[in-house]
């Protein structure tokens, strides 16, 4: 698989921070690695209805549905992905960059051409013309016939136990018939399903083209631990944003926006005005799906910020990032202000 040119080098999630930062204070890493990384794409052109995320989780295996959404856990690597029904997919877990766009890449395909699918209505097996039309000269001998009393009446009784059975058989035709539509038109009952190619899923190919990185949570640690109220005290407000809480340190650093929306989705959230989406009740949806809404206006905003974490023990916690670039650039702001002193 052709990997993007910035994922191209992503083949671990230990970082290398000793090369990258300029270091300063007596003090050493222990360790700094990406605990968790945080994906989206677009799956669909559209909405996905209760019934196709109903699907879609019987199609995959360790899924789960739930409110609007399909949770489906993965073992290698091990790492988690939620469809929501607003036609978005996230990944999420302790894998790199190229491990993620190659299980949305792996994951598109599985929905898109080896899902089953419901496409049409079958030909029905009894209907009302096949049970008025006339039967064949082999009649049918009943119970009643076989006692008939005389050889006279024996083929008026015949004919008229024909012509009951028939009628029998044609009301019995239009009650499955009839059963057979209500069937239909409530539960879906009377489509086959098939594995065709879903054209309401986007090609692997244009879902690639959607993948962003929405956020990556870096673990350091360093190997010693901090006195953070000493550190505190001798910090600048006005030249950094930081505030102290009873076991550690946070700090925000401004970021450049690095994050720049893609052509192809940005026509397509342009496009989106037309589909279900709108026609639906806003209130229906998830909070999940306002909340992942709020989290992307604030990392697509112009004043982005990544975050740390300083904690007593020696560990640092990085989140708010969405490159490996960024998490460098943040961390080098950090050891200026933690070990000035």
């Amino acid at each position: 698989m052709k990997f993007p040119e910035c994922y191209r080098e992503c083949d671990s999630t230990t970082l290398n921070l000793k090369k990258e930062c300029n270091f300063q204070g007596d003090f050493d890493l222990v360790s700094s690695e990406i605990t968790v990384l945080w994906a989206s794409a677009l799956l669909t052109n559209g909405n996905l209805t209760h019934n196709d995320l109903l699907h879609i989780a019987r199609s995959m295996s360790r899924s789960e549905y739930s409110k609007k959404s399909v949770i489906i856990a993965f073992i290698n690597p091990q790492c988690f992905c939620r469809i929501y029904s607003n036609g978005k997919i996230i990944i999420m877990g302790a894998i790199t960059e190229k491990q993620a766009y190659k299980r949305l890449a792996k994951t598109v395909r599985k929905i898109k051409y080896r899902t089953k699918w419901k496409v049409k209505v079958p030909n029905l097996p009894f209907s009302p013309r096949y049970f008025s039309q006339p039967e064949s000269d082999n009649s049918v001998v009943t119970s009643k016939h076989r006692f008939a009393p005389t050889y006279k009446d024996a083929s008026d009784d015949e004919s008229q136990v024909n012509k009951n059975n028939n009628e029998e058989r044609s009301e019995s035709g239009e009650m499955y018939y009839s059963d057979f539509k209500k069937r239909f038109n409530f539960d879906g009952n009377g489509l086959l399903w098939r594995y065709v190619n879903n054209e309401n899923i986007l090609k692997v190919s244009d879902s690639l083209k959607t993948f962003k990185i929405d956020q990556l949570l870096c673990k350091i640690v360093l190997d010693k631990e901090l006195d953070i109220d000493y550190i505190f005290s001798k910090l600048d407000a006005k030249l950094v944003n930081v505030n102290l809480f009873p076991n550690y340190l946070r700090f925000q650093f401004a970021l450049e926006n690095t994050s720049p929306n893609t052509e192809f989705e940005s026509d397509f959230k342009e496009n989106r005005t037309d589909m279900n989406f709108f026609k639906s009740s806003y209130y229906d949806l998830d909070i999940s799906l306002e909340l992942e809404r709020v989290l992307e206006t604030e990392i697509k905003s112009v004043n982005r910020s990544s975050s740390c974490l300083v904690f007593k023990s020696g560990k640092v916690i990085i989140c708010g990032c969405v490159n490996r670039s960024e998490i460098i650039e943040t961390f080098n702001q950090l050891i200026r202000f933690l070990f000035q002193f």
